[in-house]
């Protein structure tokens, strides 16, 4: 089963800065602030093949500037992101694995995308399992992040 298709996920910027587990998105698209809320889980694209950084929405952020030689003002949109482990379609034997472990860190220029509902459903699903096999159930309730 794919948990996770960033094919299928809404691109909402790139890495501009990273420092351990923060790290600050360049949204490209103030159109797309709006999909982004504080404590969303987003999905960074990691250099490792299947491996991908999920992080949580701390702060959003939109800065105006204006430049000395003209009388535009431009803004820059900014949303800060705490990473809170790494997601790997395959570990050794296991398949679709999250560890609150950073197995990589997010690189400048790497895209971040939103996580859909359906992506939370799998991705969720994915951790209550591990849980489970540990005899350590894992209960959630329901996941007031969607609505």
């Amino acid at each position: 089963m794919v948990v996770i298709d960033l094919d299928k996920e809404q691109v909402i910027g790139k890495v501009e800065s990273v420092d351990t587990a923060t790290v600050l998105i360049h949204v490209t698209d103030p159109n797309l602030l709006s999909s982004v809320q504080v404590n969303h889980l987003v999905i960074i694209r990691s250099s490792k093949v299947g491996q991908y950084l999920i992080g949580m929405v701390d702060k959003i952020v939109r800065k105006y500037s204006q430049s000395e030689d003209d009388d535009n003002i431009l803004s820059v949109d900014v949303v800060k992101v705490t990473l809170i482990g790494t997601f790997m379609e395959k570990l050794g034997i296991e398949e679709n694995v999250f560890r609150r472990t950073l197995q990589s860190v997010a690189e400048i220029d790497a895209d971040c995308f939103t996580m859909s509902p359906n992506t939370m459903s799998k991705f969720m699903n994915v951790i209550s399992k591990s849980s489970a096999l540990m005899n350590q159930t894992l209960i959630i309730g329901k996941y007031t992040l969607n609505d």
